[in-house]
């Protein structure tokens, strides 16, 4: 009797064991890689509240290439002071990602068959702004495919250098201020001080959930591109107005 309990014993341990190690070392059968049980820790991640976006290390990288029937000049930003690298890395690969898709497709186009008289062009400049804790990468980008009116359109990341994550435009305010509406409204009085016409005439009544923007010269600048806010005969649009950074770091226009 007495072996049998202990037989008993012993694999109720062994269970546990096995049981302890499964759950540590359990795979996730689709992806077939380790399941993260625990809380992450946020090592890593800067949350440092006086962390200015000045701080903030960005190194360019260039790509040129050069023939008869085709021009790419690209310069694009990579930034390299972050401490958590896998933010910092998700940001800079799609960064490269998305410019690298447009120099292939030129490389793809462009060959001994080509008309010379088609010029192929691909040219991207960029901007590191910041405002405070805040930090704005403007990818500026140019594409114009065989002698037809160039494509231009702007790539935005804006990013709190204090938490090393993006920023939504909500974030700048106060829960509760009617920021929308302001800003809604001096876009509005732009636009027909310009005689654009917005969204067919019909106005803009709700900004997209991930709003572009970005402060420039202590301004805040809405951007849209191309066909997004109106007819795409406008091109790009880009709205600036004042607003005041108060003492909490928040903002109001």
């Amino acid at each position: 009797m007495k072996s049998l309990i202990k037989l008993v014993v012993v694999l109720l341990i062994l269970g546990g064991i096995g049981y302890a190690g499964w759950m540590y070392f359990a795979k996730d059968e689709d992806e077939n890689v380790p399941v993260i049980i625990e809380e992450p820790s946020g090592e890593g991640e800067t949350t440092k509240s006086d962390v200015l976006a000045d701080s903030v290390i960005v190194e360019k990288v260039e790509f040129k290439n050069k023939t008869d029937n085709k021009r790419v000049d690209c310069e694009y930003p990579k930034i390299i002071s972050f401490n958590n690298a896998n933010f910092q890395n998700a940001i800079n690969t799609e960064i490269a990602t998305n410019i690298q898709k447009y120099i292939q497709e030129v490389e793809y186009r462009v060959d001994d068959k080509t008309d010379p008289t088609e010029l192929y062009e691909y040219v991207t400049t960029y901007e590191k702004l910041t405002s405070g804790k805040y930090l704005f990468l403007v990818i500026s980008q140019d594409y114009q495919t065989g002698g037809i009116r160039s494509n231009k359109w702007k790539d935005i990341y804006s990013i709190d250098a204090s938490r090393e994550r993006i920023v939504y435009l909500e974030e700048l305010f106060k829960p509760g201020v009617q920021f929308e509406k302001a800003i809604i409204d001096e876009i509005t009085k732009q636009a027909a001080e310009q005689n654009i016409e917005l969204q067919g005439g019909n106005g803009i009544s709700r900004l997209p959930q991930k709003q572009a923007f970005y402060i420039k010269d202590d301004k805040l600048v809405i951007y849209f591109a191309p066909s997004m806010a109106a007819a795409n005969v406008f091109g790009e649009l880009s709205f600036e107005m004042p607003f005041t950074l108060n003492t909490d770091g928040t903002f109001s226009i």
